[in-house]
């Protein structure tokens, strides 16, 4: 599996996912984050440019994610919207 989303522009690929997990962090909610979290929520004030998120689904909502590859397990912090990808890079979900 795939998870995709964006930074400061550009496109971001975590590949070889196996397992996830995910959840919506309310505005200013503090998070414990393991020492190697890959934290792209930096720009949190920014707005997104690509892609534009529908207003009524909220802007720069961050997402709390855990996943695992080969074995070991990761936290990811990033903004709406992220897609879950088959290893085909077919969508599967986009939250």
């Amino acid at each position: 599996m795939i998870i995709k989303f964006f930074h400061n522009g550009q496109t971001m690929l975590i590949d070889g996912v196996e397992f996830c997990k995910y959840r919506t962090l309310d505005p200013g909610e503090p998070v414990i984050s393991r020492m190697d979290c890959k934290d792209f929520t930096d720009d949190q004030n920014k707005p997104i440019a690509c892609p534009p998120v529908n207003q009524a689904e909220g802007p720069n909502l961050r997402l709390e994610f855990w996943y695992e590859r080969n074995g070991n397990p990761g936290q990811l912090l990033c903004h709406r919207p992220v897609f879950l990808m088959s290893d085909e890079g077919k969508t599967i979900e986009r939250i």
